[in-house]
């Protein structure tokens, strides 16, 4: 379950958490595995005012969302751990600024979907991503809000492992910034609503 630690609350305003999953480094910077990292870059742009520090072993970026949170925080997370070991980041963010699962968001790849199909969803296993499943061990729960961004099943004769580690084509690449503006609405209207707004307007 969810570690609630209120001593460790540093910030009684949290609204949201959202927290990209990807692997640090510039080789895996255009990964199919570090759309989430891509899309936390683009919600950045968007926001365009944030405070950043490494802390808690993951890249974490302090925001004061003022136009639709009314001035409560928003941590955007990028985990510095590796995917495999993601937990290890999300973990020590939740037990140093509780936040109820409604409120984490996790920004995946999945291959179970099209590529460029965004879904939002609460809750529920891992399906074989290992950063999610990283997750859900450290936490020892499920019941937190994921955006699955599609990337769809690798070519005959791909081992999946090799796949979500090469680079996006030109064209898939392409698509996903032309994708972005409307990827970070939706991802900006579940920090001002809830995931059920998101999973209804969006899925």
């Amino acid at each position: 379950m969810f570690c609630m630690k209120k001593r460790n609350c540093k910030n009684k305003r949290l609204q949201k958490i959202i927290i990209g999953l990807g692997n640090p480094g510039e080789k895996f910077k255009k990964n199919r595995h570090n759309i989430g990292f891509l899309i936390c870059d683009g919600i950045l742009k968007k926001l365009d005012n944030f405070e950043s520090e490494i802390k808690f072993f993951g890249q974490i970026y302090k925001i004061n969302y003022k136009k639709c949170c009314k001035n409560k925080g928003v941590l955007i997370v990028k985990p510095l751990t590796y995917m495999n070991e993601s937990g290890k980041c999300v973990k020590e963010i939740i037990n140093n600024y509780p936040i109820s699962p409604n409120n984490l968001l996790v920004i995946q790849d999945d291959m179970d979907l099209n590529f460029g199909r965004v879904k939002f969803k609460l809750g529920g296993g891992s399906a074989g991503h290992k950063g999610v499943e990283s997750i859900i061990d450290k936490l020892n729960d499920d019941n937190f809000c994921r955006l699955r961004f599609g990337i769809g099943r690798p070519p005959e004769g791909i081992d999946p492992v090799d796949y979500v580690l090469e680079d996006f084509i030109n064209k898939e690449l392409r698509l996903i910034k032309e994708s972005m503006k409307d990827i970070v609405k939706a991802v900006l209207d579940y920090i001002k609503i809830d995931i059920k707004f998101v999973m209804e307007k969006y899925n």
